[in-house]
């Protein structure tokens, strides 16, 4: 069983769509390329590696769900590196809530 097992699936969708990247450009040569972080309340955000109310990410997607929406946000850490993170709507930062929500 996944440990996203309990997260709505379009949720897990998107987790296996990121895994998918990184394993094909990244794991399959050998290479750490990058890793995703699953926040799912706010006691979670002191753990992120990113600061994400300062910090500039390259997109965020709004992930439409049944019962909660949540967000996918990719940071490029480095040249080829990077951090997406995956959390609800109503935890995300008003920073990024704000560009997704227009």
């Amino acid at each position: 069983m996944s440990m996203a097992a309990h997260l709505p699936m379009e949720v897990q969708i998107e987790i296996d769509r990121v895994m998918g990247i990184l394993d094909e450009n990244y794991n399959d040569k050998g290479i750490d390329g990058g890793y995703i972080v699953i926040l799912e309340s706010h006691a979670d955000m002191g753990l992120c590696p990113v600061d994400m109310a300062s910090s500039i990410y390259e997109f965020a997607d709004l992930i439409k769900t049944s019962s909660e929406d949540y967000v996918s946000v990719l940071y490029l850490v480095g040249t080829e590196y990077s951090i997406t993170v995956i959390m609800p709507l109503n935890i995300t930062p008003k920073n990024i809530r704000e560009d997704i929500i227009k």
